[in-house]
């Protein structure tokens, strides 16, 4: 895969990352419900990995010039709220 096409993929997937902003604005507040089953170190770890997912879209944004596999960070949210699922 050449330099050009790995910025258009980047450039995609970023575009998808800010449109997952909107939603984030709705269900992030709502998040903190699911201390309703008590204070468990995977409720923990889901709050912190979706409220901290703006960050992170926000520092791919401003480091994808530099590489454009940057752009893969916020993925690391989803994993780990998906993970963190498993095992509450």
């Amino acid at each position: 895969m050449n330099k050009q096409t790995l910025e258009q993929v980047a450039s995609a997937l970023f575009f998808v990352w800010i449109a997952l902003l909107l939603p984030w604005l709705v269900l992030a507040p709502l998040a903190a419900m699911a201390f309703d089953f008590g204070a468990k170190f995977a409720v923990y770890v889901f709050i912190g990995s979706i409220w901290t997912y703006p960050v992170s879209v926000g520092v791919a944004w401003k480091l994808q010039q530099f590489n454009p596999l940057i752009a893969l960070l916020p993925c690391i949210n989803i994993v780990v709220s998906l993970v963190s699922g498993f095992s509450a």
